[in-house]
């Protein structure tokens, strides 16, 4: 028992050194989003409301994408645990040439994205915002999918401060280039500077700094993976094999499947919510993006804890990966039980930050407690399904996920919407805690089930 609890110590530490810069770097991007959340709430409630239907459609599409390459994290963990480091970095190639080859049909598929909101009843003013927005948007998808998987390598080898030193640059830079490209004049006489002829772009400028500060994030983590092949000297010359593309795709769509089945509910939820206005609309978001924040910071966590599970992974150390799962379990629900705590004590104050207009703030405040209730088991079924994508479980976990967000939590959350004579928009959200609850229990039992088995690498 003294071991167990000596290593349980050691692995706590452990995750909480690689997990901090981690979370920060996640917590740091989602920043630059609660950013222009507060930017966009000073032009209105239309920029507000078209900036986050904007961002929800840039999430649908990408996140195809980015369950594919989350599924190269357990591959390169695992192979840095084997000590072979050379297959790690083929790995990381193979990331890059996916990243650029799923972007030629997903960024036309952003672009003609905003035409089904009219089916969706949303208003002129709001589908004009969007379209502006997405266009700004979509070349940046690729700098996001490459920025991903520069950092997958990198982390796995347990070197985390470029994250940090990207994230800390981009968002200090994108205070001032989205202040400055959303509201143009305004924007510099406010902090006492002359005007100079410029109106803003609005929303359009927002996805246009957006779109900037992920490209600048990659070249930074770029350079640390040179570095990086240059100390281990790697040959980078091997052709990429188009067997191992497919290897890949296969064996990780059902991470995409995942992230959709979650992250589309969500994102319907919103799309959803456009029904009611833009002023409900934009109290939704304001939650919404906070919620998202805590949870970036707990994926954060949950990354550091499949990086620790497949170093065990690769080793084939069932009783490491166990312990290595629990660490990522305990610093998970300690730091959501935080945040919940904070969004149910001071709802209406941390709404206050991201708008102006009194009946926004006001209706943030409900789906702001609403928040409060899911924030544990949002912490859980992060790093479950993190520690599970550590030993290769992924496709059954995606079943889960489909279960529990598509077949529990979109029905619960129609019917209490739209099922009585009152349409309720902030009863919507009681399908999203119900989706949570079901997942955190499931693939949490499953984690622990099979590392009572033994552990095999994955290829």
């Amino acid at each position: 028992m003294q071991s167990t609890q000596t290593t349980l110590k050691q692995e706590l530490w452990s995750t909480l050194v690689l997990a901090a810069p981690l979370s920060a770097a996640f917590a740091g991007n989602h920043l630059m989003g609660l950013v222009d959340t507060a930017i966009m709430g000073r032009l209105g409630a239309v920029a507000l409301a078209g900036t986050a239907t904007g961002a929800t459609l840039f999430f649908i599409v990408s996140v195809f994408g980015m369950g594919i390459l989350f599924g190269l994290e357990p591959f390169i963990a695992q192979a840095i645990g084997a000590g072979e480091e050379d297959k790690a970095y083929r790995h990381y190639r193979e990331g890059i040439v996916l990243s650029l080859l799923m972007c030629i049909p997903l960024i036309l598929m952003l672009v003609l994205s905003p035409f089904v909101l009219p089916v969706l009843k949303f208003d002129e003013a709001t589908i004009k915002a969007v379209q502006y927005y997405v266009i700004a948007r979509a070349p940046g998808l690729a700098f996001m999918y490459m920025y991903r998987t520069s950092k997958a390598y990198l982390q796995a080898n347990h070197i985390t401060r470029p994250m940090v030193a990207s994230t800390i640059i981009a968002n200090i830079l994108n205070v001032f280039t989205t202040a400055f490209l959303a509201m143009g004049d305004q924007a510099l006489q406010k902090v006492g500077l002359p005007a100079i002829g410029f109106a803003g772009w609005g929303v359009f400028g927002a996805g246009i700094s957006t779109t900037f500060m992920s490209c600048l994030q990659w070249l930074i983590l770029r350079h640390y993976v040179a570095q990086q092949r240059q100390t281990h000297q790697i040959d980078d010359t091997q052709p990429i094999q188009r067997k191992a593309l497919v290897h890949l795709l296969r064996l990780g769509w059902p991470l995409s499947i995942q992230y959709l089945a979650e992250g589309g509910l969500f994102a319907l939820v919103t799309l959803l919510m456009g029904q009611f206005g833009p002023v409900i609309l934009s109290g939704h978001q304001i939650a919404l993006q906070l919620a998202s924040f805590t949870f970036v910071i707990c994926v954060g966590f949950g990354s550091a804890t499949t990086v620790r599970v497949g170093h065990a992974a690769g080793k084939e150390d069932r009783a490491g990966a166990q312990v290595a799962g629990i660490a990522g379990l305990i610093w998970g629900v300690m730091f959501m039980s935080v945040s919940g705590m904070m969004f149910y004590t001071f709802p209406k104050q941390l709404a206050g930050w991201f708008a102006v207009n009194e009946q926004i703030i006001e209706a943030a405040v409900p789906f702001m407690l609403m928040a409060a209730i899911f924030q544990v088991v949002d912490g859980i079924q992060a790093v479950s399904s993190s520690a599970l994508r550590g030993i290769g479980d992924i496709k059954i976990p995606a079943l889960f996920y489909l279960a529990s967000h598509w077949c529990i939590g979109l029905p619960l959350s129609w019917y209490l919407t739209f099922g009585g004579g009152e349409q309720d928009p902030v009863a919507m959200w009681w399908g999203l805690i119900a989706g949570l609850s079901f997942a955190s229990v499931s693939l949490c039992t499953r984690f622990f089930l099979l590392c009572r088995k033994p552990i095999k690498r994955m290829l």
